[in-house]
């Protein structure tokens, strides 16, 4: 191979080990984040992550569906508020 062709694929293999850890990164980051959450806040991603609708985890946590959304859409804008602070998120990427 070429200096060209070496150099190449050195910035390739750069960016997908800078990307790796990024992206390592910032799921820890978010891991803690999360795990920080008032207990409400944290049975709510959880249970959206089982797929668990609106209204079944407002059953569940005996609290309406408004507040469900209104509780994760806080949470997740102190989020990306967060991610951006730590440079680990761009309000481009929104």
């Amino acid at each position: 191979m070429d200096d060209i062709s070496m150099d190449k694929l050195s910035m390739e293999r750069g960016d997908t080990t800078y990307s790796a850890a990024a992206a390592h990164s910032t799921e820890e980051y978010v891991g803690r984040f999360i795990q920080a959450l008032p207990e409400k806040t944290k049975a709510i991603f959880s249970y959206r992550s089982l797929g668990l609708s609106d209204k079944e985890i407002a059953e569940t946590l005996s609290i309406t569906p408004d507040n469900v959304r209104t509780i994760a859409f806080r949470a997740r804008k102190k989020l990306m508020d967060s991610l951006e602070r730590e440079g680990l998120f761009c309000e481009s990427d929104r």
